[in-house]
């Protein structure tokens, strides 16, 4: 490993992961060489057996996309274990102040494995917690914590089957940390719009639309609010919704977009596209969306309109 105490981004393409212990030993000794983070959230860092790279996600609605393409935030070399677009990983806080951070699995092959082996889709987690994606291993500290000597053991539980509770504003589901272990909720992973049908038809309150209109035409889904908890994807991907996946083309991400009930706010993520997505004309790397409605654009070449609007 590089013996600098400031990591920068990986510089080779040796792709053995170190294990979980190794990775928090590394991590927690660059911190400690570190001035603490300016604000409330997570430093990350992400290491192979002899490369490593850092960075810091703000607990303010702030993203990172993690992934083997180039414009991804964290840019993982590995092209065979990591997809282009892999997982988003998200900062905030609950009521108390506590950072919850937050993995999503962008429909991948892969998923991602948590310290104690166990394949996982998406979760929230309190505590510093250890990941590994390909052979990479991902240690997330967050700010404001004592780290310990020892990686924390995960506690990890499953969110309750109600669409209507959010695991990172419950506090019997994710409570401080205690006796240095990390406390993981397992939640349900992105969906595809497809499976749908069957919220929007039980009478959910929360629905929502998504319409896309292009050169090709205008689709549009309605979604439910538990949808939107999981996370539904927009782009070419087979895996991304097959009725909407009909007017992109080539000028639109595998995997472009993320629709996502973040906490308090429903939130648009750009998902480190190559031609991008646009709010009243400028790029942007996630928008708000308002119940009212909110119009944005992704691609250049051929721009496609999306329009988004609460209806009941």
């Amino acid at each position: 490993m590089s013996s600098s105490p400031i990591p920068d981004y990986g510089r080779t393409r040796s792709f053995e992961a170190p294990t979980p212990r190794e990775a928090f030993a590394l991590a927690r000794g660059l911190e400690r060489a570190r001035q603490p983070q300016a604000t409330p959230g997570h430093r990350l860092y992400w290491m192979t057996s002899d490369s490593f790279g850092s960075c810091e996600i703000a607990a303010a609605g702030a993203a990172v996309v993690v992934g083997s393409h180039p414009l991804c935030h964290v840019h993982l070399l590995d092209e065979v274990g990591v997809a282009l677009r892999h997982l988003l990983i998200r900062s905030s806080l609950v009521d108390d102040g506590c950072p919850v951070l937050s993995v999503l699995d962008l429909h991948t092959p892969h998923g991602f494995f948590l310290s104690n082996g166990s394949a996982e889709r998406s979760i929230d987690a309190t505590g510093a917690v250890v990941i590994r994606v390909g052979g990479y291993a991902i240690v997330a500290l967050p700010s404001g914590a004592t780290i310990s000597e020892d990686m924390p053991a995960p506690v990890v539980s499953a969110m309750p089957e109600s669409p209507y509770r959010i695991a990172g504003m419950s506090p019997e589901f994710l409570a401080r940390p205690v006796n240095g272990a990390s406390r993981i909720t397992l939640l349900p992973h992105v969906v595809q719009v497809s499976e749908t049908t069957s919220s929007v038809r039980n009478g959910e309150p929360d629905i929502y639309e998504i319409k896309m209109s292009s050169a090709m035409g205008v689709r549009a889904v309605r979604v439910a609010a538990s949808d939107l908890r999981r996370g539904i994807l927009i782009g070419r991907s087979l895996n991304c919704d097959p009725l909407l996946r009909t007017i992109v083309d080539m000028g639109i991400s595998r995997g472009h977009l993320l629709f996502l009930k973040d906490r308090h706010r429903d939130i648009a993520y750009d998902l480190a596209s190559t031609q991008g997505t646009y709010f009243f004309g400028r790029s942007s790397r996630s928008v708000t969306l308002a119940d009212a409605g909110t119009t944005m654009m992704i691609g250049a070449a051929q721009r496609i309109t999306i329009a988004w609007r609460r209806i009941s």
